[in-house]
């Protein structure tokens, strides 16, 4: 990495609020491709979160710090506020960008915070994050094992990966359109017609099909095949939604619920929804009632206070990046075979990875009639317990006033420890720990105090 670097708060990794030393680390990571993971810092998870005049801070009663020390990192290099010499070395796929994760974790544990280096570690990624924590998580592991890795990561104790709204497998995704507008399952709030409707399901079993057959050669150009036909064929209506305006990919639910959110005029609809689009593909993603990211990280004396001696200009997506990421049909492979490897992996010893899946109800683009599918799909030693549980159940919360609230649905295998768990967030779109802070950090928190377990019943009395 002598040409490049990732960018981690050197002097601020932000140790937990309590009993740091006894606390696991998290790994934030955010997705795109492309895009900085003090996005989730500042407006999700993280100690502090941006004022609305873009010159402070605010405490943020929600933050994963009260359950975790946590690292954010802008990778791969290039993006954010880490750099990269020569622009057209962008690491281009995953598996070019793991090499300089894991070259960053051994500068992390090996010299500058060694005090963590056998506490639990937890990987976290939101949206293509879905790509990135099951790639590096799966080589780290396997590189263990093999006896592959330095003194220093041979310590590194991977409990498990945490999934936000994130991307595995497109293919579901598209599939998942048809029971978002089409069916009368909840949630219920856009309703194709007939016609479109029946289109729709005409090509799933084509999209099925390719689908297959990139799980079974998991060659790059099968996989591109697969997304680019599911994506042309079930989710152009949706684009089209887009495109005019009516409608966001990342939240869809009626603003009556949420009167802080600007309301949107929508012509020959019986409804009104929370988030128009104004400015596609991104629809203000990412956008809050606090301050900018990216205003707040491009003012010198932040950056001075970071420790860089000269300004870097920050931008929340690279989007050169990004572009070269989607030219790569590379991209498209999916990681359910590095789910399942972590799932597998010395289970019968019971030290398997555990994974969480946290999933907002009113995401589009990472929908949960597609991911609830890809899920129940995955193959891994407790498939059959998982699809055992015919029904979610409803688990709950207490807010700061000591009020059980409802957070939304989960699932996961009966009796089978540290395994997969499904968490469906009530009122929340693609960046759900930002949209229901509270509910998702209880959550959460509860979680890694098991040591990556909720367990049968939790929080459902």
């Amino acid at each position: 990495m002598d040409t490049k670097s990732m960018f981690f708060f050197r002097q601020g990794f932000f140790e937990a609020r309590e009993e740091p030393n006894s606390k696991p680390v998290t790994i934030w990571l955010n997705g795109g491709p492309g895009a900085s993971s003090l996005a989730g810092l500042f407006g999700e998870v993280g100690p502090c979160i941006i004022g609305k005049e873009n010159d402070d801070t605010i405490l943020n009663p929600f933050s994963w710090t009260k359950h975790t020390n946590m690292l954010f990192i802008d990778q791969p290099a290039g993006v954010g506020l880490s750099t990269i010499e020569d622009p057209t070395m962008y690491p281009d796929s995953v598996e070019e960008a793991s090499k300089d994760f894991t070259a960053m974790l051994e500068v992390f544990y090996g010299e500058i915070f060694p005090q963590y280096a056998t506490n639990p570690l937890f990987i976290a990624g939101e949206s293509f994050g879905g790509k990135y924590v099951p790639e590096y998580t799966a080589k780290l592991v396997r590189q263990q094992a093999k006896g592959a890795v330095s003194e220093v990561l041979a310590k590194v104790n991977v409990s498990g990966i945490i999934l936000v709204d994130a991307l595995v497998d497109a293919t579901w995704l598209s599939i998942g359109h048809y029971d978002l507008f089409c069916t009368d399952k909840p949630p219920n709030v856009l309703h194709f017609n007939e016609t479109v409707c029946q289109n729709m399901a005409a090509v799933i079993p084509e999209c099925k099909r390719r689908a297959r057959m990139c799980d079974h050669t998991l060659d790059p150009e099968d996989c591109m095949d697969a997304m680019e036909f599911c994506l042309e064929t079930l989710e152009q209506y949706f684009q089209e939604e887009m495109a005019a305006h009516r409608h966001s990919p990342y939240d869809r639910k009626s603003p009556m619920a949420d009167t802080r959110r600007k309301m949107f005029n929508v012509t020959n609809m019986c409804f009104t929804v929370r988030k128009g689009c104004p400015e596609p593909p991104l629809c203000g993603v990412g956008d809050s009632e606090m301050g900018d990211t990216s205003r707040y990280l491009n003012r010198p004396e932040i950056q001075q206070k970071l420790g860089f001696e000269s300004t870097i200009p920050f931008q929340s997506i690279n989007f050169d990046l990004n572009m070269k990421w989607s030219l790569n049909p590379k991209t498209y492979i999916p990681t359910t075979r590095e789910i399942t490897f972590l799932l597998d992996d010395r289970f019968e010893s019971g030290g398997n990875v555990a994974v969480l899946v946290i999933n907002g109800e009113y995401d589009v683009t990472v929908n949960y009639p597609g991911t609830f599918q890809e899920y129940e799909n995955l193959p891994w030693h407790g498939q059959a317990a998982y699809q055992s549980v015919d029904t979610l159940q409803t688990w709950y919360w207490m807010d700061e006033e000591g009020v059980r609230q409802e957070g939304g649905k989960w699932k996961a295998a009966p009796g089978v420890d540290k395994n997969l768990e499904y968490l469906l967030v009530k009122d929340a779109g693609h960046m759900a720990p930002g949209d229901q802070r509270g509910a998702v950090a209880s959550a959460v928190g509860a979680w890694l105090r098991n040591g990556g377990h909720l367990g049968d019943g939790w929080a459902t009395d």
